[in-house]
């Protein structure tokens, strides 16, 4: 047999070709494959990984129902609120300030009722004299009645 020329390229497929024969394109292939299939799910498995740890302080409920104890807080009187003097989810004790009303709806309701208390003292005050008034014309009367009683005998 007659020695191969090595620059004559034979086919991996024919019955002349060698181990040796194969290009080194396919070797390469098979060991890129290899590290792919190794490779996409260490990089799969990487990435959940860091999605779980990135986002563990991230609380999220679907229509979920939490029990606690609720507690509605209100004035004993209305108004606007003008301070708000607590933040949110922040723990309170009985007694804490937790907001301000506007005070001049209630400073104008004292200046009426401190003018309705001065309306009731000027009547009382008409009152008693038309009183002493009515004592006055009441003596005057007797005044009269004895008067008119003499008056009466003279004649």
């Amino acid at each position: 047999m007659a020695e191969r020329d090595p620059r004559i390229v034979t086919d991996a497929a024919s019955p002349l070709a060698t181990p040796m024969d194969t290009p080194p394109a396919v070797r390469t292939g098979r060991w890129r494959k290899y590290v792919l299939m190794a490779l996409v799910p260490l990089l799969l498995i990487g990435g959940v990984t860091w999605y779980w740890v990135a986002n563990e302080h991230i609380v999220t409920t679907d229509n979920a129902y939490v029990q606690q104890d609720k507690l509605s807080v209100s004035a004993e009187v209305g108004g606007r609120i003008v301070e708000v003097r607590v933040g949110e989810n922040q723990q309170v004790k009985a007694g804490d300030l937790l907001f301000r009303l506007d005070p001049a709806p209630y400073r104008i309701a004292i200046a009426q009722a401190n003018a309705s208390i001065a309306s009731a003292q000027v009547r009382v005050v008409g009152l008693e004299t038309e009183f002493q008034n009515s004592g006055v014309d009441i003596d005057s009367a007797r005044e009269d009645v004895t008067f008119f009683e003499a008056e009466y005998r003279r004649q």
